[in-house]
C-alpha cells in the first residue's frame, strides 16, 4: 500500500525537481541585484532602474525604428541607432502593440529570457548530472560575471537563450534547431555572427563525420546579419549603416595581451578607483575561469566529447574577440560566456563552489556600478 500511495507523488516530485532549482536560482540572483540597486538608492521595482546606457538605443528602435544621421560633433561620423541588432526591440514592439509600456516590456523580456536560460540549462543538461555538480554549476550560471546585463533591459539574455538552443541542437544532432537558433542569435547581439566560424571550427576540430551538416548551421547564421543589411538598405537607404555607426567606437585589431594589461592597470592604481577596479577585477576573474577550463580540458583532451569541443571553441571566440577588438565594455562582453558553465562538469566540487562564491561577489559589486549609471 505504501508503494501504491507514493506512486502518484513521483511525477510531482520530478516536476518540483525540474522547476524549483532554476526558479530559486533566478530569484536569488534577482534579490542580490536588487540589493545592489537599493545600495545606491535605486528602486529595483521600477522598470527604468534596469535600463542604463545602450538600453535607450534598443528602446528607441522599438519605438521609432532605425535611424541614421550625422553626429553633431563631426559630420565625418554617423550617429543614430543603426549600430544595434533588432531582435529584442522587435519583441518589445510586439508587447507595446498590446498595451505594455515600453520600459516594462523591455525589463520583462530580459527577466523571462534569463529565467528561461536557467530553466533550459537545468532541465536539459544539469539535472542529469551528479547532484554534487548540478546545483553548483547552476549557481555559476545564475551569478556569472556580468549577469546584471542579462537581467537588465539588454538583449544579452535573449542572446544567451539562442546560443543555448544552438549548442543543444549541435550537441544532440538536432541540426534544424541549431540552424534556426544561430541566425536568431546573430540578429540579437552584435557578436552573434561568431557562431558561424565557431560552428565550422568546432566541427573540424572534433572531426565529426557529420561536420558537413554543421556547415548548414554556419551558413544559416549569416542570414541574420544579411537580413539586417537588407532592412537598413530599405529603410535608411544605405547597406552599411551598422558599420558606419559602430566606426566611431574605434574597434579594430589589438593585441589581446595589451588589452588585458591596460585593463589591469586599474588594479594597481594608487589610490584605487573602484569605478575602474571592479570591472578590472571581473576581467581578472573571467581570465582565471578561462585558464582553469583550458587547463582541465587540456589534461582531459583524449576523452573530450564533441559537445565539450564545441563549448571550448565558443569560449575561445567569445573571450578573445572582444579583447582583440579592444572593446571598452569588456564587463558586458564577458557576460556572453555564461554558456561555458557547462564545461564545469570536469571541475572538482570545491573549485566550482569557490568560483560560485567569487561570482556572487562580482555580481553584487558590478551591479552597484550598473545601477549607479557608472557603467553602460
Amino acid at each position: 500500500m505504501a508503494e501504491t500511495a507514493s506512486a502518484p507523488d513521483r511525477p510531482a516530485r520530478r516536476l518540483l525537481y525540474l522547476a524549483a532549482p532554476p526558479l530559486v536560482a533566478f530569484v536569488l540572483a534577482r534579490l542580490l541585484l536588487s540589493w545592489s540597486a537599493v545600495g545606491v538608492d535605486v528602486d529595483p521595482w521600477r522598470a527604468r532602474a534596469w535600463c542604463r546606457g545602450d538600453c535607450g538605443l534598443y528602446l528607441d528602435i522599438a519605438m521609432r525604428g532605425y535611424t541614421l544621421r550625422p553626429c553633431p560633433e563631426t559630420g565625418a561620423l554617423a550617429c543614430g541607432n543603426a549600430g544595434w541588432m533588432p531582435a529584442q526591440p522587435l519583441v518589445v514592439r510586439a508587447l507595446r502593440s498590446v498595451g505594455v509600456r515600453t520600459r516594462f516590456a523591455a525589463a520583462l523580456v530580459s527577466a523571462l529570457a534569463t529565467l528561461a536560460t536557467l530553466a533550459v540549462l537545468w532541465i536539459l543538461h544539469l539535472a542529469a548530472w551528479p547532484r554534487r555538480l548540478g546545483p553548483p554549476t547552476l549557481a555559476l550560471a545564475a551569478f556569472f560575471p556580468g549577469v546584471v546585463y542579462h537581467h537588465a533591459s539588454f538583449p544579452i539574455s535573449l542572446f544567451a537563450l539562442c546560443c543555448l538552443a544552438w549548442y543543444g541542437g549541435l550537441a544532440r544532432d538536432r541540426i534544424a534547431r541549431a540552424a534556426v537558433a544561430a541566425p536568431l542569435a546573430a540578429i540579437t547581439y552584435t557578436t552573434g555572427f561568431l557562431l558561424a566560424p565557431v560552428t565550422v571550427v568546432a566541427g573540424l576540430v572534433a572531426l565529426r563525420r557529420e561536420w558537413t551538416r554543421w556547415l548548414v548551421v554556419a551558413a544559416t547564421t549569416t542570414l541574420g546579419p544579411a537580413a539586417v543589411v537588407i532592412w537598413h538598405l530599405q529603410v535608411l537607404g544605405v547597406w552599411n549603416a551598422f558599420w558606419r555607426v559602430q566606426a566611431k567606437y574605434g574597434h579594430g585589431l589589438h593585441n589581446p595581451l595589451a588589452t588585458l594589461a591596460y585593463r589591469f592597470q586599474a588594479l594597481g592604481a594608487d589610490p584605487i578607483d573602484p569605478h575602474a577596479a571592479i570591472p578590472a577585477a571581473q576581467t581578472l576573474l573571467v581570465l582565471i575561469w578561462v585558464v582553469t577550463l583550458a587547463v582541465v580540458s587540456l589534461r582531459n583532451r583524449k576523452t573530450l566529447e564533441t559537445s565539450e569541443v564545441l563549448l571550448l571553441v565558443f569560449l575561445a571566440a567569445y573571450w578573445l574577440v572582444p579583447l582583440i577588438a579592444g572593446r571598452a565594455a569588456l564587463h558586458r562582453a564577458e557576460s556572453t560566456l555564461l554558456l561555458t558553465v557547462l564545461l564545469g562538469r570536469r571541475l572538482p566540487v570545491g573549485v566550482l563552489l569557490a568560483f560560485a562564491a567569487a561570482f556572487v561577489v562580482a555580481t553584487w559589486a558590478l551591479g552597484r556600478l550598473f545601477f549607479a549609471s557608472v557603467l553602460v
